[in-house]
């Protein structure tokens, strides 16, 4: 329990300075949509979301179920769960980045 309290602090000590390592040139973007939408909208709203999603969040999970999965198989112990969780991020990750080509396709956004 001590364990995950100091990873949660940790994390909120940390997420200014994550935040500012996801930028899109030279400085961090907030409240930019995705190119073509305005941030208001429904549309550019969802397109955000599914960005973020699929570009940062499932392969960072993924990565760490891998090295969790790679941990677990030099210790002896069950790997597959981890790996399967793993490759299976990573799908939808790119089954997602697939699914937004097509949103801004039909819309004619490039």
């Amino acid at each position: 329990m001590k364990f995950a309290l100091g990873l949660i602090f940790i994390g909120n000590l940390a997420a200014p300075f994550m935040a500012r390592a996801q930028n899109l040139g030279t400085s961090p973007q907030f409240g930019q949509a995705v190119q073509g939408q305005q941030a208001t909208t429904v549309e550019g709203t969802v397109l955000n979301i599914v960005n973020w999603s699929c570009n940062v969040i499932a392969p960072v999970i993924a990565v760490a179920c891998l090295g969790i999965a790679g941990w677990h198989f030099k210790s002896g112990r069950g790997y597959l769960g981890w790996g399967v969780t793993g490759v299976s991020l990573m799908v939808i990750s790119g089954l997602g980045r697939m699914a937004e080509g097509f949103i801004t396709q039909a819309q004619g956004i490039q």
